[in-house]
């Protein structure tokens, strides 16, 4: 990315966020990886960025909504990170068209 001049684009990042749930809350039982996502996501500060990723599979216990990730990662960046519980629909085209710099 230090080739880049990324300042004021719109980024999406497909981030590796999959974390270990515990099966009787669903709560998330480690961050490491959410923790290792953030360091990329503050080097692209002067960018708008965008942050794609999924957690488990469809019928398995870890199949969890990303909110919970979202939290975290609002707290390793020390930024706000808004939440889209939205893929491709109008919601999620909304909050991209909507994106400040940072």
């Amino acid at each position: 990315m230090d080739d880049l001049d990324l300042t004021g684009k719109t980024v999406f990042l497909r981030a590796d966020i999959n974390s270990p749930i515990d099966p009787n809350t669903g709560r998330l039982l480690n961050t490491i990886r959410i923790r290792e996502a953030a360091i990329t996501i503050r080097e692209l500060s002067k960018s708008k960025v965008v942050v794609g990723s999924h957690q488990g599979r469809v019928g398995n216990y870890d199949y969890v909504s990303l909110r919970e990730h979202a939290e975290v990662l609002k707290e390793y960046v020390g930024r706000n990170v808004k939440f889209i519980d939205d893929v491709i629909g109008p919601a999620a085209r909304e909050a991209i068209k909507n994106l400040k710099q940072g």
